[in-house]
C-alpha cells in the first residue's frame, strides 16, 4: 500500500501536550489526497503615507486546517485518526478463547455446554467474530441479540449451517471504540521529497470529522477534517533523525465485494443496496484569544451523524415510507473485511430517516429511495456510534 504520492511524505505523531510536538517514532499516513493548509489571515492597512503608497497588509490571523482523503485500509494510521474522529480508544476485547460451541443455523443460536457467555461480558447489540467452526461458512460476523450463560442468540449470514460442538471453535467481541468525550490531537509534517530539506509542520491537529463512503463498483473511501493552531516552516524538518514507521501494508478494503452482511433493525437485508455513506461532525469551535494568531484550540460542541443510503425498492423495504412519517429509528449494523478478515464493523443504533417517495421516471428505470438521516442516542445501546476493528 503506498503511503502518499512520490513528492509528497505525510507523517504524524499524537501529542501528550496541546500544540505541541514531543520526541519519538513518527508514523506514515495512507492517503490519496490531502489539503492540510497554514494560511495566515491578512487585513490592508488603512494607515495614510505622505506619498500616498499603501501601506501594505498586516497578519491578523492564522487558519490551520484541511484534510486527508484515502482509500480505506484496515492499517494503524486510519486505527489511530478513526479514534481521533471518535474521541475515544479502542478496547473491550472478550474471547471465549478455543472452547466446544456448537451453531443452530435455524433457531440462530451458538451453546456452549458450561461456563458462562455474560461472566465474560458479551452483551446485546455486541458484533462478534465467529473463527474455528468446521464449516467455512459458520467463521464470519454475526450480531447478538440475546445472551444467557450458555447461549448465544444471534442474527447473520443466511450462509451459515447448523454444526454440533466444535472443540476449536472461539467467539470473539473485537476491539470497538464508541463515540466519547476524550480529545486528543496531533503534529503532522508534510515533507516534499523532490525537493531538499523541505518541510511544513502542522501541530494542535485535531480530527473534527470523519466520512466513510461505500459505493457499489468502487473502493471504500475515507475521508478527516481538521483544524488546529500551529504552522511552522522548519529549518530542518520535524522528521529528520526520526523513525518513520509504517501505518500499514494492507490493501485497501473493496466496497462492493468486502463489504459483508447489511443488518437493518437486527434483521439481515435481502434488497439491494447501492450505496452506504456516514459522515461525523464534531462542530469544532476554534477558541480565539488576543495574544495569538491562531487558535488556542479547538473545542467540539456536539457530535452530528449523518447517513445516507441508496436502496432500490422492494416489498421488504416498502415499510421505510411509514417509518420515515412517523420518525421511527432504523439500527443499521454492518461490516467490511479483507480476504485475511481485516477490516472495520459499523453499529448506529437509531437512525431517522427522510427522503422522498419513489417516483417513477418512465421506461427503462426502476424505483429506488435515497435515504437521507440523522443519529441519534439509543438509550438500549449507550451510545451513538460504534466501530468494531476486526483483526
Amino acid at each position: 500500500m503506498p503511503q502518499g504520492s512520490e513528492t509528497t511524505r505525510v507523517a504524524y505523531i499524537k501529542e501528550v501536550t496541546y500544540n505541541t510536538t514531543p520526541s519519538g517514532n513518527m508514523t506514515l499516513m495512507n492517503y490519496s489526497s490531502e489539503s492540510i493548509n497554514g494560511k495566515p489571515v491578512t487585513k490592508e492597512s488603512m494607515m495614510v503615507r505622505s506619498d500616498a503608497q499603501p501601506s501594505g497588509q498586516r497578519i491578523v490571523g492564522l487558519d490551520v486546517n484541511g484534510g486527508i482523503n484515502a482509500e480505506l485500509c484496515p492499517s494503524l494510521c486510519h486505527q489511530d485518526f478513526i479514534a481521533a474522529a471518535m474521541r475515544g480508544t479502542w478496547g473491550g476485547t472478550l474471547t471465549t478463547a478455543v472452547l466446544g460451541q456448537a451453531i443452530d443455523a435455524t433457531a440462530k443460536t451458538i451453546t456452549r455446554a458450561s461456563g458462562s457467555y455474560i461472566t465474560l461480558g458479551f452483551a446485546v447489540g455486541d458484533l462478534v467474530k465467529l473463527e474455528g467452526f468446521v464449516n467455512a461458512a459458520n467463521n464470519t460476523i454475526v450480531q447478538l441479540t440475546a445472551v444467557t450463560a450458555l447461549v448465544l442468540t444471534y442474527v447473520g449470514s443466511s450462509a451459515m449451517v447448523t454444526e454440533t460442538s466444535s472443540a476449536t471453535a472461539i467467539v470473539t467481541r473485537p476491539d470497538y471504540i464508541n463515540w466519547g468525550t476524550t480529545d486528543s490531537s496531533f503534529t503532522i509534517a508534510k515533507d516534499f521529497l523532490d525537493l531538499t530539506g523541505k518541510s511544513l509542520t502542522y501541530t494542535g491537529q485535531r480530527v473534527g470529522g470523519m466520512s466513510l463512503d461505500a459505493k457499489f463498483g468502487d473502493i471504500a473511501q475515507v475521508g478527516f477534517t481538521l483544524a488546529g493552531s500551529g504552522y511552522s516552516v522548519p529549518g530542518t524538518p520535524t522528521t529528520n533523525g526520526r523513525t518513520l514507521v509504517s501505518g500499514g501494508s494492507e490493501n485497501s478494503l473493496n466496497a462492493t465485494s468486502d463489504l459483508g452482511l447489511i443488518m437493518i433493525d437486527g434483521v439481515q437485508t435481502t434488497y439491494a443496496i447501492e450505496d452506504l455513506s456516514i459522515k461525523l461532525d464534531n462542530s469544532l469551535i476554534p477558541i480565539n484569544g488576543l495574544g495569538s494568531l491562531a487558535a488556542r484550540n479547538q473545542r467540539p460542541t456536539g457530535l452530528k451523524l449523518s447517513v445516507n443510503m441508496g436502496v432500490y425498492l422492494e416489498d421488504a423495504n416498502f415499510d421505510f415510507h411509514s417509518k420515515k412519517l412517523a420518525q421511527t429509528p432504523l439500527a443499521i449494523t454492518y461490516f467490511m473485511r479483507d480476504a485475511n478478515g481485516k477490516g472495520y464493523g459499523i453499529q448506529i443504533p437509531a437512525v431517522q430517516f427522510s427522503f422522498d417517495d419513489a417516483q417513477s421516471s418512465g421506461r427503462g428505470a426502476v424505483s429506488k429511495l435515497s435515504l437521507t438521516g440523522t443519529a441519534k442516542n439509543d438509550a438500549t445501546f449507550g451510545n451513538t456510534f460504534r466501530i468494531y476493528k476486526l483483526v
